[in-house]
């Protein structure tokens, strides 16, 4: 879930200000990774759909490096976010409650045991 929070807030923290190919189109496009996730029957397939975000991110972070959104379009991110966030939580407890990929951090590795 973490990892979904933290790629919308990125796309909108780089969006334009309503500008045609900035903020709006991000938007539209986590939208539409929202409604993937949300459709998604186990967390496989929310997992691949969280590596094509990641793709598109890349390439949106290329493209859009000094522009900010607006409040409306925060708003907006926060309400898709949260819906995405929803249905990942879903697919998790579906799961046994297996944590979605970032949402819980790296563990050690067990520490060898002496035998004597």
């Amino acid at each position: 879930m973490r990892n979904f929070m933290i790629i919308a807030s990125v796309v909108l923290g780089l969006g334009a200000c309503g500008k045609k190919g900035g903020a709006d189109d991000a938007l539209a496009k986590m939208e539409d990774f929202k409604k993937q996730v949300c459709a998604c029957a186990d967390m496989a397939c929310a997992e691949k759909v969280s590596k094509e975000m990641d793709k598109y991110m890349e390439e949106f972070e290329k493209n859009n490096k000094d522009v900010k959104p607006t409040k409306e379009q925060d708003e907006k991110a926060d309400k898709i976010g949260d819906e995405m966030s929803a249905c990942m939580k879903k697919l998790s407890e579906k799961a046994g409650g297996a944590a979605p990929t970032g949402d819980k951090p790296d563990e050690p590795a067990p520490t060898p045991t002496e035998t004597k």
